[in-house]
């Protein structure tokens, strides 16, 4: 029964494998927020309710704001929106 688990389990994984999907999103480097219609803003930290749609920022030299997931975009590099 074990192996059979340990199978399944296996194909599992390289049928999402195969779709390109990704099981664990494991970035959480953003170092940038972009604010719709404010521009960007360097970040020190952020926290993500999982109860919920909302994420905590805290922008350098402005302080903790509270948004929800629709209204801001976090990023790594270079952002795609702003190009900043």
């Amino acid at each position: 029964m074990k192996k059979f688990f340990l199978a399944l389990v296996a194909v599992f994984a390289l049928a999402l494998t195969g779709c390109n999907y990704q099981l664990i999103d494991l970035n959480f480097n953003f170092t940038k927020v972009h604010i719709m219609d404010k521009g960007c803003f360097e970040i020190s930290s952020w926290k993500d309710y999982e109860d919920g749609d909302q994420i905590q920022v805290n922008i350098v030299g402005y302080g903790t704001c509270l948004f929800h997931a629709n209204q801001i975009v976090l990023v790594e590099n270079k952002c795609p929106i702003c190009g900043r």
